[in-house]
C-alpha cells in the first residue's frame, strides 16, 4: 500500500537544534533523545515520554529530533496535536513508514475514543515496524485523562522523563546559544 500525505503546513523550526538547546537539568533528557534519533530497531530504547510545564522545551526538542533524523537521510514527522486534532485520527495512517514519529501535546487527544484507538494502533505499528516514537505532554501518563485501558499500557512502556524549567541564570546562558 503506497501512502498517501496530508499537506498540513507544518513546518519544523530551523533554529529547533540540538545544538541550540540549553538543558539545564535536562541533560540525561537531552542524551536519550539524541540517542533515540540514532537508534535503529530498538523499540524500547526509543519510545520515550517527555514531560513538562508550557516553555520547558518539549516541542524543542521533539524538533530537534525531526531534524537530526532528516539530516541523516531519515523520514521524520512531527505532529503537533494541538494545532492539528481537526484534522483527524488519519494523521496517524502510514506512521509506520517514518523512522521517526514525534507527537506533541498529545494531552490535547486524550480522552477522545477514536483518538486513543488510533494512538493505541499507531503504537502498535510503529513497534513491529521497529520505529521510534517521541511523544511530549504537560503530564506524566498516569495522570493524563486516558480512558482505553490499552493505551495506559503501552505508554508505560515508555522511558517516561520530566523537563525542568530553567532558572533565571540558566535562561541567560541559553540566550547565548
Amino acid at each position: 500500500m503506497k501512502p498517501t500525505q496530508l499537506s498540513l503546513g507544518v513546518r519544523l523550526r530551523d533554529d529547533a537544534t540540538f545544538a541550540n538547546y540549553y538543558p539545564g537539568a535536562n541533560a540525561v533528557t537531552l542524551g536519550y533523545v539524541e540517542h533515540a534519533c540514532e537508534a535503529e530497531d530498538r523499540w524500547l530504547d526509543s519510545l520515550l515520554y517527555i514531560w513538562g510545564s508550557a516553555g520547558s522545551g518539549r516541542s524543542h526538542l521533539l524538533q530537534a529530533a525531526c531534524l537530526r533524523v532528516e539530516e541523516r537521510g531519515g523520514r521524520a514527522l512531527y505532529l503537533p496535536l494541538a494545532d492539528l486534532a481537526k484534522y483527524g485520527t488519519q494523521l496517524l495512517d502510514n506512521v509506520e513508514f517514518c523512522d521517526l514519529v514525534c507527537l506533541d501535546d498529545v494531552e490535547a487527544v486524550l480522552g477522545q475514543p477514536e483518538w486513543e484507538e488510533a494512538l493505541f494502533h499507531a503504537f502498535n505499528r510503529l513497534r513491529d515496524a521497529g520505529k521510534q516514537l517521541l511523544i511530549a505532554a504537560d503530564a506524566p501518563p498516569r495522570k493524563l485523562p486516558i480512558k482505553l485501558p490499552d493505551l495506559q499500557s503501552r505508554l508505560s512502556l515508555a522511558l517516561i522523563f520530566q523537563l525542568h524549567e530553567l532558572s533565571d541564570d540558566e535562561k541567560l546562558r541559553a540566550l547565548q546559544l
